[in-house]
């Protein structure tokens, strides 16, 4: 390694898999398919964890307690009415251990809609 900081080799590290990546197309997606398959639950996490960023939602969960969160649920999450999702109480607030609960696709949908369009005209 021609660099001794430590700061530089991690810089020309980042260079050279940024490189070889756009280099290596195809093999990537290959690599990070077989790292989804093997790794469901981190992927998962990352996922939802990306998306609350973008909706500029706090996040607050550590891998470890999303993944207790799910508990046994966890195969039966995903899109759809009839599948389950991690919803904020109120759908208001930080995404966290204390705010979330594990409901059907269909009752988070339910519980938008009366926020949204109340029954009493509020």
């Amino acid at each position: 390694m021609p660099y001794k900081d430590p700061e530089v080799q991690r810089a020309y590290h980042k260079m050279k898999s940024k490189e070889w990546a756009e280099n290596n197309k195809e093999r990537m997606r290959e690599l990070q398919a077989r790292w989804r398959e093997e790794n469901p639950k981190k992927d998962a996490y990352i996922c939802q964890k990306k998306d609350a960023k973008r909706r500029g939602i706090e996040w607050l969960f550590t891998l470890e307690e999303w993944i207790a969160c799910w508990g046994e649920k966890f195969a039966d999450r995903g899109r759809g009415a009839d599948r389950l999702c991690m919803a904020r109480i109120g759908d208001t607030g930080p995404y966290s251990p204390d705010n979330v609960e594990i409901i059907t696709g269909g009752q988070n949908t339910k519980d938008m809609l009366q926020r949204v369009y109340p029954k009493d005209g509020q």
